[in-house]
């Protein structure tokens, strides 16, 4: 018997959808090997080599083929390297022909893919009948971008309808966060709810917090909104606290100088683009974790400060809120809709500070998976 995963982005030892792509694509093979099955990946051509080198690394090659699927030149040309929801449609295109070809030659019992976690675009397996297909984890995000000339309201209405339709395809979906599943329930699918968290921190990693610090990590754009954590620093609360920001982005000029106008540059440190190690040690580091973003699938760096004993402040309604609920690890989810959202941020943070630190969670581990994926997969 055949299982066949789809992800358009898989790179080992990576966080976030790359991480999500490898962890599955390991824990597959753990299944397949009790199962004495095999795994069919159909991947990006692009991590096709990382992906190799691993694999004979924790020998699972036994188990699993590669089967790399590259993005059309021109869309390379115009995007480079970067995983773009264009470079996704052209990719899926040629791999939707490539499993429809699996399908007729292995007849698979399963096809599942797990990246990407956005339902405002088609799966590969989309409209392909005769196979039993699982989609996820998938997001419909709460605050979707803005397309011109039509309100918020319309925009997201639009975003829930798309990926209902194309929840329509799968035989069963997970949800990356209560919202998604809420959503798709309404199709009479079996829904799961399952964020695309996976983290195991190395041993060997201080997690002495240090009480006088707050940490943001993420890319400094509109939708992060990382100008609330920094117009938070000026509340006489938190006056004795500092905050590091780890990652970069179209802001960062603009929060540097709002920080200097209002003489916080010696307690709000921009730390810059880090590796994902390094921005583990700030998180290990810190007393509470800051996530202000406006909208999330499942936030992978709260789940990354949960497994390091850091509780994390988000706005409900985000996404990141399911994530710190299903944490249990002392978490606040700040109040959304407010007519102050600085405001509403220091409560909870406030709040979260005055709670016990808590210990490293396990709930994120990828020794979950396999266990999982038999579930979904019955």
């Amino acid at each position: 018997m055949t299982i066949v995963i789809i992800s358009f982005t898989t790179r080992p030892g990576h966080g976030s959808e790359g991480g999500v792509g490898w962890s599955f694509l390991q824990a597959a093979a753990e299944v397949a090997t009790r199962q004495e099955e095999k795994v069919i990946a159909i991947i990006d051509d692009r991590d096709a080599r990382p992906i190799h080198e691993s694999m004979q690394a924790s020998k699972i090659s036994s188990v699993v083929e590669i089967r790399p699927v590259k993005v059309p030149r021109p869309l390379l040309r115009m995007y480079g390297n970067r995983r773009t929801r264009a470079s996704y449609i052209g990719w899926a295109i040629c791999a939707r022909k490539l499993l429809k070809e699996i399908i007729a030659d292995r007849q698979p019992r399963i096809v599942h893919q797990v990246t990407f976690a956005t339902a405002s675009l088609p799966p590969v397996f989309f409209g392909i009948k005769d196979v039993r297909a699982l989609w996820g984890p998938i997001n419909i995000t709460s605050e979707p971008a803005k397309i011109p000339g039509l309100p918020t309201g319309i925009t997201r209405r639009i975003i829930q309808f798309t990926g209902k339709c194309f929840a329509f395809g799968a035989s069963d979906v997970i949800a990356t966060n209560k919202n998604t599943q809420a959503i798709l329930a309404r199709t009479n699918k079996r829904v799961y709810l399952e964020p695309n968290i996976f983290v195991d921190p190395p041993s060997t990693l201080s997690t002495n917090a240090l009480d006088y610090q707050l940490c943001m990590v993420g890319n400094l754009n509109e939708r992060k909104r990382p100008f609330l954590a920094i117009r938070m620093m000026q509340n006489p609360e938190f006056s004795d606290y500092h905050l590091g920001v780890v990652g970069d982005g179209p802001l960062r000029k603009e929060l540097e100088d709002y920080a200097q106008k209002h003489n916080l540059s010696h307690r709000v440190h921009f730390l810059g683009r880090v590796s994902r190690g390094d921005a583990m040690k700030h998180i290990a580091q810190s007393r509470v974790l800051i996530h202000p973003s406006a909208s999330e699938g499942a936030a992978w760096v709260v789940g990354e400060a949960a497994a390091l004993g850091v509780p994390a402040v988000a706005f409900e309604g985000t996404g990141a809120d399911s994530t710190i609920t299903l944490c249990g690890n002392g978490g606040v989810i700040a109040e959304s809709g407010t007519k102050d959202d600085v405001q509403a941020l220091a409560a909870a943070v406030s709040k979260c500070i005055k709670r016990p630190k808590p210990e490293p969670s396990k709930r994120w581990s990828s020794d979950r998976l396999p266990a999982l994926l038999e579930e979904w997969w019955k």
